[in-house]
């Protein structure tokens, strides 16, 4: 058998330092064995300091849940201060302007068409409804706040059915709480209910509306929308329109005799 290993003490040392390392190697483990008699090892340590640190930041949760709670309160009681201290206020500016207007508006109407207004009790909604014959009109005003309750947000829908003509069905006016601009409010107002008059005077001069309203005096031989007619007279089954009462006058005068039912028409037929 041939032998490999040191052939003198001088190259047989470095194989002792060798084994001696290793025998301390499995000593230290050893010692680590009997200081941990659970038999933990060191993973298991980390999983625990985790835990621990898992702990702790959930325990942050209900602060955080109660920190939140409280922002929204406070919030919640500002938007209620400013609702009560500057909207409601400002909505009674509004509804003082709103008024005088409103009524000048339906005094206008009234020899002329039947207008029915539903306001709502907090003046949170006003609509105009215009009975005629042309088109179905409903005139929409609404008053309200944005979320945060920092501006007043005023709203104008015009409608009219069928559409066969352009005009400004809308409009939005945004107003700082804070600082309420009554006059701008106005301003506003007024500029809408005047195009809103100018929108109804295009209604009944547009063609498209009136073909099928257009009527003809009988004696003076004029068409004319029944809206123009100033007298009216049914006769003998059917409705006759005079844009005059002589024309009226003229038109019995003929016939030898009084009509069976006669009516001025300063008030346009009824539904217009």
């Amino acid at each position: 058998m041939k032998y490999y290993g040191p052939k003198s003490i001088a190259e047989s040392e470095p194989y002792f330092a060798r084994a001696v390392a290793s025998t301390r190697c499995r000593l230290d483990d050893l010692l680590k064995c009997v200081s941990n008699p659970l038999g933990r090892i060191p993973n298991m340590e980390k999983a625990d300091d985790f835990s621990s640190r898992l702990d702790a930041a959930f325990a942050l949760l209900p602060e955080g849940i109660e920190q939140r709670r409280s922002v929204i309160d406070r919030e919640y009681q500002e938007r209620q201060r400013r609702f009560a201290e500057d909207f409601i206020p400002a909505v009674a500016k509004v509804r003082e302007a709103w008024r005088p207007r409103s009524d000048a508006l339906v005094a206008h109407f009234k020899d002329i068409i039947h207008v029915r207004a539903d306001v709502q009790d907090d003046f949170s909604k006003i609509v105009f409804s215009f009975d005629s014959t042309l088109a179905r009109v409903t005139l929409t005003f609404d008053f309200s706040h944005d979320q945060e309750v920092r501006n007043m947000i005023l709203d104008y829908d015009l409608e009219i059915l069928p559409i066969l003509m352009k005009f400004d069905h809308h409009s939005t006016l945004k107003l700082p709480l804070a600082a309420f601009d009554e006059q701008a409010a106005t301003e506003w107002l007024e500029n809408r209910l005047l195009s809103f008059i100018h929108s109804f005077v295009e209604l009944n001069e547009n063609q498209d509306y009136l073909n099928d309203q257009m009527v003809e005096d009988p004696i003076a031989r004029i068409r004319m929308s029944k809206m123009v007619a100033r007298e009216t007279l049914d006769w003998e089954g059917q409705t006759y329109y005079f844009i005059s009462a002589e024309t009226r006058g003229e038109f019995e005068k003929r016939h030898a005799t009084v009509a069976p039912s006669t009516h001025d028409a300063p008030t346009p037929a009824p539904s217009r």
